[in-house]
């Protein structure tokens, strides 16, 4: 990402991580959340067509994971959960079930390979 657009993030993810939580502005805050996990989703995209196994950085610097196609898969799960929920906002419990499912293994599979 460009150098200026890192240290924004952390804060963008914050704002709709607590608006989509709270549940407020309706469907709203999914659309920025899956244009945002989709940029990520490209990048990382990238990286790993590139031959460019450095570490993730996903959920903090914590992670020393390298990307690969794990990781693609699952920013590409998060999209399509995010944009889900912007065009199909009633489906309610079964978006949030699911994207549970997907951070949760994310998370547990991050720790287990850092471990």
């Amino acid at each position: 990402a460009p150098a200026w657009v890192v240290p924004l993030v952390p804060w963008a993810e914050l704002v709709l991580g607590a608006l989509l939580a709270a549940q407020v502005a309706g469907r709203w805050p999914a659309l920025p959340a899956a244009v945002l996990l989709g940029a990520f989703w490209w990048q990382v995209r990238a990286r790993v067509r590139r031959g460019d196994a450095g570490p993730c950085g996903c959920f903090g610097e914590t992670s020393a994971r390298p990307v690969g196609p794990r990781t693609v898969r699952r920013n590409a799960a998060l999209t399509a959960l995010a944009a889900l929920g912007f065009v199909a906002p009633d489906t309610g419990s079964v978006l949030e079930a699911a994207t549970g499912a997907v951070v949760g293994l994310a998370i547990v599979s991050d720790a287990r390979r850092a471990g």
